[in-house]
């Protein structure tokens, strides 16, 4: 950890501005807190669709992962949990959540933590649009229920989303852009520890 660092972010947030974790270490948030107290307006790099998810490819192929029939478990489901930081011993518990997870975890990335797929609205940084690979959390049912997946297309009405516990599976699904809270994408400083 940078001491200095640390110090500058510790006095961003006495001054009002929002740093990040107070880590010592540079990311978007210390870089735009800082930029924001200085009166400079950073302007962000255009996301490119250019470079693929570097999780997309092993979230593909878990496609076909399957909960097991009765009350058995399918052992790769309760591994995304685990490695989603939240151990279950049934995958009978909404496990969207776990799978996107693991897939970043796999990926080298911090999940959330948690078996909410809205929790992923709190993760990483909002995109304003969609990007092959973001994560995409929706609506489902009344809050705090929802859904999480990996955008994999989508048109002006729906999108396509690669995730778990759809149909009980790993699959790609369409959904209703209408139904869509928020697209995020990984931060730069989210290393799995």
């Amino acid at each position: 950890m940078d001491e200095t660092l640390y110090a500058i972010q510790k006095r961003l947030l006495e001054l009002g501005f929002n740093p990040g974790p107070l880590d010592g270490v540079w990311g978007e948030l210390t870089r735009d807190a800082i930029a924001a107290q200085l009166g400079i307006k950073r302007v962000p790099k255009p996301a490119s669709d250019a470079v693929e998810a570097p999780w997309m490819e092993h979230a593909r192929a878990a496609i076909g992962v399957k909960e097991a029939p009765g009350a058995a478990s399918n052992p790769t489901i309760l591994q995304y949990y685990a490695d989603a930081g939240v151990p279950q011993k049934s995958d009978v518990v909404p496990w969207c959540a776990a799978f996107v997870g693991a897939e970043l975890k796999a990926a080298g990335y911090k999940p959330s933590g948690s078996l909410m797929a809205r929790s992923y609205l709190e993760w990483g940084k909002p995109l304003d649009k969609p990007r092959k690979g973001c994560i995409a959390v929706l609506k489902r049912g009344a809050p705090p229920a929802g859904h999480v997946g990996f955008v994999e297309s989508w048109t002006s009405h729906t999108i396509k989303l690669l995730g778990g516990n759809q149909g009980n599976a790993v699959s790609v699904a369409s959904f209703s852009r209408a139904s869509v809270l928020g697209y995020r994408w990984a931060d730069a400083a989210m290393p799995a520890s």
